[in-house]
């Protein structure tokens, strides 16, 4: 019993800080393809190019896109300076 209910625990963990989660409440994971499943992760538009195909991992598949624009955001830039 001691040893289920420490599974659970662990389940419900990897649960909460896991990407499905967040995919169901409406956000996505953009990714570069590399060959894997998932990408490498873009966690910067400074990681984009124009012109650039990229994944878009949502709650129910993936999306394949083209960069066609990139935007700064103006308060990400005013905390760096």
């Amino acid at each position: 019993d001691r040893a289920g209910a420490l599974l659970g625990a662990v389940a419900r963990a990897l649960a909460a800080v896991g990407p499905l989660p967040t995919l169901h409440r409406g956000f996505a994971i953009v990714a570069k393809p590399d060959g894997s499943r998932w990408g490498r992760p873009l966690a910067s538009v400074a990681d984009a190019t124009l012109g650039e195909t990229v994944l878009a991992h949502l709650a129910d598949g993936s999306l394949l896109a083209t960069v066609e624009s990139v935007r700064t955001n103006p308060e990400q830039e005013n905390d760096s300076a």
